[in-house]
């Protein structure tokens, strides 16, 4: 029972020796992760298509939005760890000139 303490606030606090590895397995958990987000993409894609206005007026309408959510969120999770934040401090002071031209 001991052990199980200390393995689980070991986990909480990120001292286990997996966690502290050298990132072996980082490929392989973001080839998955972008494999599931297509998958859900598609799913998504293909519920739209077969639902077609029931999609946003269902009985199912909280899901499909919930599922929306998830895939624009982990989109935006995705476009981060691609985009560096200086080209997204571009965007913004793009976006400030344009509203204060206006």
């Amino acid at each position: 029972q001991l052990t199980t303490v200390h393995s689980v606030s070991q986990a909480l606090s990120g001292q286990s020796r997996s966690a502290s590895s050298s990132g072996v397995h980082e490929p392989v958990f973001k080839a998955v992760e972008i494999a599931y987000l297509v998958w859900m993409i598609f799913e998504a894609l293909m519920n739209l298509y077969v639902q077609k206005k029931d999609f946003l007026f269902g009985q199912d309408w909280q899901w499909n939005a919930f599922d929306i959510v998830m895939i624009v969120f982990t989109l935006a999770m995705q476009f981060v760890d691609v985009v560096s934040v200086s080209f997204l401090r571009i965007v913004r002071l793009c976006r400030l000139g344009r509203v204060l031209r206006a």
